[in-house]
């Protein structure tokens, strides 16, 4: 989605698939508590989709509480095994519903916690251990992880979006109407911006 996106502004692709918000956040779609890291990926896939990386609003009825409670216990069970790229995905994706103040707050901590002297982010020593010595950790562990974090902890700490600054909201067909989110709220009331 995110290459898809950005190639999109760029006018070399065709639009991003579009996910609709009703068929995304449910609690049925939710991956249990006990997921492994492929099952909350492509549910996070799902709802980065949904949100185009923070260029939609999107608003939440029902599914708030259960939602908040969810990305905030897979991110912090990311963040204690050190899987930093998935954490930092679950963090921007609270941060793009607005949930999880409190889990996006002490993340956010735990991050800059990681930072190293030279600036990058995350220490491997157990992965670069096995790695051959000529290998470059730089490019090949340490870039990756240092922009993910950086990412998000920008967009954390305020309304900044990196998708939005690069001035590239997705590009749509007219076939798609505006939608509301209406399964939570069945008046209709509230939507959650042009698709």
């Amino acid at each position: 989605m995110a290459a898809r996106l950005l190639l999109n502004g760029m006018g070399l692709s065709p639009p991003p698939i579009v996910v609709l918000q009703s068929d995304v956040v449910r609690k049925r779609q939710a991956p249990p508590l006990s997921a492994g890291t492929e099952a909350i990926d492509e549910w996070l896939s799902s709802l980065e989709a949904v949100s185009a990386h923070g260029t939609r609003d999107v608003e939440l009825g029902a599914e708030r509480g259960w939602m908040e409670d969810l990305l905030g216990g897979f991110s912090v069970a990311a963040l204690r095994k050190y899987d930093l790229v998935l954490a930092v995905r679950l963090l921007r994706a609270m941060i793009h519903f607005g949930l999880g103040e409190g889990y996006v707050d002490d993340g956010l901590s735990f991050l800059l916690l990681q930072q190293r002297q030279a600036g990058s982010f995350g220490m491997f020593g157990p992965e670069e251990s096995i790695l051959p010595p000529d290998y470059a950790v730089e490019t090949a562990l340490e870039l990756q992880v240092t922009v993910d974090c950086v990412w998000t902890i920008c967009e954390g700490m305020g309304h900044w979006r990196l998708y939005k600054s690069l001035g590239m909201p997705p590009r749509l067909p007219k076939s798609v109407p505006n939608v509301s989110w209406v399964s939570a709220n069945p008046a209709g009331q509230g939507s959650y911006g042009d698709l």
